[in-house]
């Protein structure tokens, strides 16, 4: 059981990423055999765990430890739209989100030009649009830690629980992830030729395992140089304008 403390330095979890097509079990994800498996939309920009221990007090951090301070990098003053939006979680509540865009054809390395500056730069930087929180995992809520929760259970409902306005009346800044429960394959294919990076498949039993990476229990579903053929055909041919 993780305390509120715990998550400050906690590693995340990696998801597994397997290309090989001829795969029975990948092929199985990505069919959702026995309704076993959830996808979420990959937005494409920088991980971030955002803690909310009480009011006045937010991190929100990097996937990765810095260096020189030996502690996850600290995004939290570069993003300070997004950390008042924080204060109204309850007390004790960690989420999972990608700092994005959430515009389809944007990548890290324009989320990148904002975060890799320092905190008074990079809110200049957002003076006409300003970074998204796009939750697609939630740790701890009220207190309770959740990463001993399947995902359907953590993230799923919850999420739902939480964002029943009209997309038009919710958070501008804070809110979850687009949820695929079929069709993996087609809506992959849908978000890769809009510009997106694809869908993370995991199963809906799975509970959170920091610092792993477990086979066939995650799979990430994007567009590959080496994949065109099997890729949107939109996206193809706008490749094909561009050489």
């Amino acid at each position: 059981m993780y305390k509120i403390e715990d998550f400050a330095m906690l590693p995340p979890m990696k998801y597994y990423n397997n290309e090989d097509t001829s795969n029975a079990k990948r092929q199985d994800m990505i069919d959702n055999k026995n309704g076993e498996y959830i996808a979420t939309k990959k937005n494409d920009g920088d991980w971030s765990m955002l803690i909310h221990y009480s009011k006045g007090n937010n991190l929100i951090r990097s996937r990765s430890i810095s260096k020189v301070t030996g502690v996850y990098g600290d995004y939290t003053a570069k993003v300070p739209h997004i950390v008042r939006e924080m204060e109204n979680w309850p007390d004790n509540t960690v989420m999972l989100a990608e700092l994005c865009w959430d515009e389809d054809g944007t990548n890290a390395n324009t989320v990148g030009t904002i975060l890799r500056c320092l905190p008074a730069k990079a809110v200049e930087r957002q003076k006409e649009k300003k970074l998204k929180a796009v939750v697609f995992d939630v740790l701890m809520y009220a207190g309770e830690d959740m990463t001993n929760k399947t995902y359907e259970d953590r993230f799923i409902n919850l999420a739902r629980a939480t964002n029943k306005l009209p997309k038009e009346e919710r958070n501008p800044y804070i809110y979850p992830t687009e949820v695929i429960e079929d069709n993996f394959a087609e809506a992959a294919d849908r978000i890769i030729a809009g510009g997106g990076e694809g869908i993370v498949i995991q199963r809906k039993d799975y509970v959170y395992s920091p610092g792993n990476r477990t086979a066939w229990k995650t799979l990430k579903l994007k567009c590959k140089t080496a994949q065109l053929k099997r890729c949107a055909p939109k996206l193809i041919n706008l490749i094909r304008k561009t050489v």
